[in-house]
């Protein structure tokens, strides 16, 4: 997120999930016309075997040339991406938010911040954003159960996002406070899985206090802040990154254990 307008793009999962992921993007967002500009799938027939040419083949490569720079899908990856559309298009909860009136869908917001004197270029894309919402961002991913999708926001950053994207849209004034955040989350295996899901809310909040932040938010706003700090450091060219000079002491993460029963039984047993 620091490295604003200048960076290279980073796939943090370039896995057969996070190709449904963007192809889910697609049809959900920019309808079946422009999906089917950006993605092809099937592919040239081998004669001898009946079967599609492989991707390492020279006929597979000629035939992509063909294809105007799409991005290819196999045949089983274009119905699993059908279905988890058609997923969400069953929840009427998660479909009365998409079709809600007034949303804009795929949204980028470019902004600044002025970090110890150094302007640093930043950078978000909404799936979608709405007054009357906030901002919606659909995920994938292998568990959409409560401790399995805190489980990838922890590991993929996405407590990050829960408030960068917030916080573009307060910089580029859409909007005067931090708006609500959520989640619509797909299993990326069928049954296609979907849930519903917000950060936790602040602790307390009032008119005074309109941009109090609950837990998740409040690490993401100080993980991007130290990026942020480090990216400007790195820019004026007056430090470098932080260098480790010990070994930190972390925690057990919280959804491994149940509860400290667990813990306490454990011990007893296997001392």
């Amino acid at each position: 997120i620091a490295d604003g307008l200048h960076s290279t793009p980073f796939d943090a999962d370039a896995s057969e999930a996070a190709t449904k992921g963007s192809a889910v993007h697609s049809l959900l967002l920019d309808g079946q016309e422009m999906f089917d500009e950006k993605y092809a799938t099937g592919g040239p027939i081998n004669p001898k075997t009946g079967t599609h040419y492989g991707r390492d083949t020279k006929k597979f490569q000629e035939w992509m040339k063909e294809q105007g720079g799409k991005s290819f899908l196999t045949e089983k990856e274009m119905k699993s991406v059908m279905q988890m559309v058609d997923s969400i298009k069953r929840d009427d909860f998660a479909m009365s938010v998409i079709t809600m009136y007034g949303t804009e869908r795929e949204l980028t917001l470019l902004w600044s911040e002025d970090i110890e004197g150094v302007e640093v270029l930043c950078k978000a894309r909404l799936d979608w954003w709405g007054p009357g919402i906030g901002i919606v961002d659909v995920k994938s991913t292998c568990d959409v159960d409560k401790k399995g999708f805190e489980k990838s926001v922890g590991n993929r950053g996405w407590y990050v996002q829960s408030w960068w994207y917030p916080r573009g849209a307060v910089m580029t004034g859409l909007t005067e406070h931090l708006p609500e955040y959520a989640w619509i989350v797909l299993e990326n295996q069928p049954p296609h899985k979907l849930a519903c899901y917000k950060p936790d809310d602040p602790a307390s909040s009032d008119e005074e206090t309109p941009n109090a932040l609950g837990w998740m938010q409040a690490t993401g706003r100080a993980a991007a802040y130290r990026g942020l700090k480090n990216y400007a450091l790195h820019q004026s060219g007056s430090a470098d990154y932080v260098q480790t000079t010990k070994f930190i002491e972390i925690d057990t993460p919280s959804w491994v254990w149940e509860s400290e029963a667990d813990l306490a039984e454990a011990g007893k047993v296997l001392k």
